[in-house]
């Protein structure tokens, strides 16, 4: 009986009932609304993210606005870094190109025998070095095919484009192969005799600069020797001493 007292008191009294309805429909509304702008800041952060996965030239189906907020703040938290920690990043962008140069010093003796192949062939230097470039999937291909697309466009000339080589990978052996690739094509002398002396001098001058890493070896054992093994043995050696002095001051 009370459940329906409620009931009876609204159908008794219009007033009642015209502001119970009122408030049904403006609750109503309100949800509506609300989820209306749900819908809009969802669909606008969609569109958001399909724009900027465009830019970035990622597919707009995998990108979620919870991922370009966190590639966001990747982003930020990277340029404060580099902002604050200058040196740090230098040093890892130095290493960084350190590495590139010694990977593409190592490639370079193949490279030329490679080339050398070409020309024995009948092929020009730019059909040889084409031949590399489409074949081989190795730092210095990119380096050179950077190189030769930048002349072939005529954005430089060869030589313009192989110092630019030099500047990227700052290696005494690529510097060589410039210059020797360089002179020979200016003064008009042929390539195949000086590649067969320069890629045998290059190995060689590899072979050193390996001797000379693994004679430095030695001395840089002597700092992990120092922090880590030389304690152990003080302690092998110092600690039955030590043990017994403790002993003897007890008694």
């Amino acid at each position: 009986m009370p459940a329906y007292a409620g009931w009876s008191t609204l159908n008794s009294d219009p007033v009642l009932t015209i502001l119970a309805l009122g408030a049904v429909l403006a609750g109503a509304a309100a949800s509506g609304l609300a989820a209306r702008a749900v819908a809009d800041e969802l669909g606008s952060g969609l569109r958001l993210g399909a724009v900027r996965a465009r830019e970035l030239g990622v597919d707009p189906a995998s990108v979620t606005p919870s991922t370009l907020r966190a590639r966001r703040a990747t982003q930020l938290l990277n340029a404060r870094l580099r902002h604050l920690l200058p040196r740090v990043f230098a040093w890892r962008d130095a290493r960084a190109s350190e590495r590139h140069a010694v990977r593409c010093a190592r490639d370079l003796p193949d490279m030329i025998d490679i080339l050398t192949l070409g020309l024995q062939s009948g092929l020009s230097f730019d059909a040889a070095l084409s031949a590399y470039v489409e074949h081989f999937d190795t730092p210095l291909a990119a380096e050179l095919e950077h190189a030769q697309r930048s002349y072939q466009l005529g954005i430089c000339s060869r030589r313009q484009a192989l110092q630019q080589l030099c500047v990227r990978v700052s290696d005494d052996s690529v510097m060589r192969f410039v210059a020797v690739v360089n002179d020979a094509l200016t003064l008009g002398s042929p390539l195949l005799a000086t590649f067969g002396t320069l890629s045998f001098e290059l190995r060689r001058y590899q072979k050193l600069k390996l001797e000379e890493r693994i004679a430095r070896a030695p001395v840089k054992l002597l700092v992990p020797l120092g922090l880590c093994v030389l304690p152990a043995v003080l302690i092998l050696l110092m600690g039955p001493v030590l043990i017994q002095m403790i002993s003897g001051l007890h008694l």
